[in-house]
């Protein structure tokens, strides 16, 4: 019960998304200007680009940003020494241009960068970038988004994470990945030398995150000595009877929809299913798994082993069901 509510108080502290008294930039393409300083309601912005450049340098006071149009597509962005707070006034769709070699969004040097209601979508598969970097200790909250592959390119296989973590607190509250393959990372990874200070994963949603090589198609984490949460969350695979090639079973296998690396992780209310690469891989992990989560139907559907099950692999460390 004191684990449950300790959790349940870090839920809240990441949902705390109203600031009060916090400044206002409008950001308007259609009649907007690039010039800055701009984002008062008689010169609005015309872009996040020129959004951002107005504000000023200040990562302990957010300024809301009131975002007008519902599809923009938006040169890199860096925000740098910042608090941000994106209030979009309808679901707003965004990408980035791939013609710049850089993130759609870099949040670094401490800075805070808050969201709702943007639904976001990758660059093209052959564009080695990640659409959000997150570095600098800084820390990126989102609410009520969602990631997605370009339309036209689903079949191809994405070569950079939609978020990309060198260091900093991540937060995802009710978002939703959909349908997309990776070649070699997870729709969410830690750099080589990078780690999370904090990762909460709250009744977010990855439907069919799936990738070629390697361990955490939807998560690929290294947390240091750091804490890893996910809460009411679903994992869900390919529902497909189509056996794989006949072949020897093999114990250890060297996939999953989530990989945490070092850290203390704590699933609650989750559930994995249908994840035929496996559903968790924790290697030097500390894990605390409620009774409330489930793992359901996480096979390689080897017609000799129709009863085998990919649900949870462990290397070091333990395991905890609670």
């Amino acid at each position: 019960m004191l684990f449950r509510l300790a959790f349940v108080l870090t839920i809240l502290q990441c949902n705390a998304f109203e600031v009060p008294n916090a400044d206002t930039v409008i950001v308007q393409s259609q009649g907007g200007t690039g010039e800055t300083p701009c984002g008062t309601p008689s010169q609005p912005c015309n872009s996040l680009y020129a959004a951002f450049a107005s504000i000023g340098l200040d990562v302990n006071n957010p300024t809301r940003v009131d975002l007008k149009d519902q599809s923009i597509v938006e040169a890199a962005l860096n925000l740098g020494y910042k608090n941000v707070i994106i209030e979009p006034q309808t679901l707003t769709k965004i990408s980035g241009r791939s013609d710049l070699g850089r993130p759609l969004l870099t949040v670094t040097s401490y800075s805070v960068f808050q969201a709702r209601q943007l639904d976001f979508t990758h660059f093209a598969a052959t564009e080695n970038q990640p659409l959000i970097f997150l570095n600098s200790s800084s820390t990126i909250t989102l609410n009520n988004c969602s990631f997605s592959p370009q339309s036209l390119l689903k079949d191809r296989h994405q070569l950079q994470p939609f978020i990309s973590v060198q260091s900093g607190d991540l937060a995802l509250n009710d978002v939703h990945f959909s349908s997309i393959v990776f070649e070699s990372c997870g729709a969410i990874s830690s750099q080589v030398s990078g780690f999370f200070n904090k990762l909460n994963i709250i009744r977010c949603v990855f439907t069919h995150v799936t990738r070629i090589s390697g361990q955490g198609s939807a998560i690929d984490a290294k947390m240091g000595s750091n804490d890893v949460n996910i809460f009411e969350s679903q994992f869900i695979g390919d529902v497909d009877d189509t056996p794989e090639q006949e072949g020897e079973l093999q114990c250890l296998w060297n996939s999953a929809q989530v990989h945490i690396q070092t850290g203390n992780l704590s699933v609650v209310g989750s559930s994995f299913r249908y994840l035929k690469e496996g559903a968790l891989s924790l290697d030097t992990t500390q894990a605390t798994i409620t009774s409330s989560s489930s793992f359901t139907q996480n096979s390689p559907l080897l017609p000799s082993y129709s009863s085998f099950r990919r649900s949870i692999i462990i290397y070091r460390r333990g395991i905890r069901i609670v």
